[in-house]
Formats: structure tokens, sequence, C-alpha cells
């Protein structure tokens, strides 16, 4: 990418890819994040597959520039920095939930997290995007978004999602919210970035 894009009021997905119908989501790009800078790996080509989740608006520069900026900004280096380790923590993160939580607990990390991201209790989301995020067939995320739907956690209906009560579905979900949100904050990347 030769564009650096600081997200708004989008939510973007990176997706690591085994095969072209076969991807998991490692992580969500919100406000605090950013795309498009391989500077941040040190190499040109990252192997992962992004997706815009909710439309909205992006602020960039060119990754030329950035570069540059970052080159002789020691702010910007740390910041750099701190954004790349929380992005390794959150996927590192996802990958261990993936292996080990039902499904239900983790559609529910899928959507605070997004709701986290947007800063927002309503977006759009569909089955069959939530299947391929999580790496599941898209009968098993009906099941378990209806499921917390009947608990009346979430409202459901053709793509929108509402999250009713946040508290009752931070009970569902595992861990792993905490623990990605956690890094997100800890980090000096959103303060730094606004």
């Amino acid at each position: 990418m030769d564009t650096v894009y600081f997200p708004n009021d989008c939510l973007l997905s990176l997706m690591a890819e085994v095969k072209e119908e076969q991807v998991l989501e490692i992580a969500l790009l919100g406000r605090e994040g950013m795309l498009g800078y391989s500077g941040l790996a040190n190499h040109q080509h990252s192997g992962l597959r992004v997706i815009v989740q909710q439309s909205g608006s992006a602020d960039c520069i060119s990754a030329a520039e950035f570069g540059q900026v970052r080159e002789h900004s020691k702010a910007v280096q740390e910041m750099c920095l701190s954004y790349g380790e929380m992005l390794y923590a959150e996927a590192s993160q996802i990958a261990v939930c993936s292996h080990f939580h039902l499904l239900e607990a983790r559609l529910a990390r899928s959507l605070l997290t997004m709701r986290e991201r947007l800063q927002s209790d309503h977006f759009f989301i569909t089955h069959e995007y939530l299947a391929l995020a999580l790496g599941v067939r898209r009968v098993g995320v009906t099941k378990a978004a209806s499921v917390l739907q009947k608990r009346e956690l979430i409202s459901y209906s053709r793509g929108k999602v509402s999250v009713l009560d946040a508290v009752g579905l931070q009970a569902v979900s595992c861990s792993c919210f905490q623990r990605i949100i956690g890094h997100a904050t800890s980090k000096s990347f959103t303060q730094g970035r606004r």
C-alpha cells in the first residue's frame, strides 16, 4: 500500500488467509488504529487481507510521507512501536480465543470489540461476515446469535446489530475481550494520534 489510513468512524478487519475462502480475523481496526504502513514490520507485503466491515471516513497520508515523519520524530516512532505491540497482542489473543473458547463467547467478544471500536451500540454486520471472521460455518453464527438475542443481550435483524445489554454480553464473552481492549487502552497510540 502506498497510503496510510487512520480510520475516524469506519471499521476494518485484518484477515489472515489460509486459502482463498479460508480466513480468520486477527485484528479489528477502528479509531484507535492505522492501516497501510509496512514500516511497522519492516517489510513490503504483510500477507493479510483487509475488509471494510463498516464504512465511514478516514484520514490519510502517503506512506512515503509518513515514513519521513516517522524517521524524524521520536514521538511518532514510539507511537508506531506501541501500535505494533498492540496489534501483535490482539492477534495473539484472538488466536488463543479461536482455539480454546466456545463460539457463543467468541461471538460476544467480537461484537463487544466492534462496539468499542465504533463507539456505538448499533452497527451493520452479516452472519456471513461473522462466520468468515470467526472461522466457522454460517449456521453456527446464526445459532450463537439466536442465543444472545433470546437472552436479550443483542437485537439482530437483516444485518443490523444492536447491543442491548453490554454488561450481560461481557458476562457471556470470554476474558479475551477485556485483554484486547486492555492492550488498546494501555498503549499511548490513541492519545498520541489525536
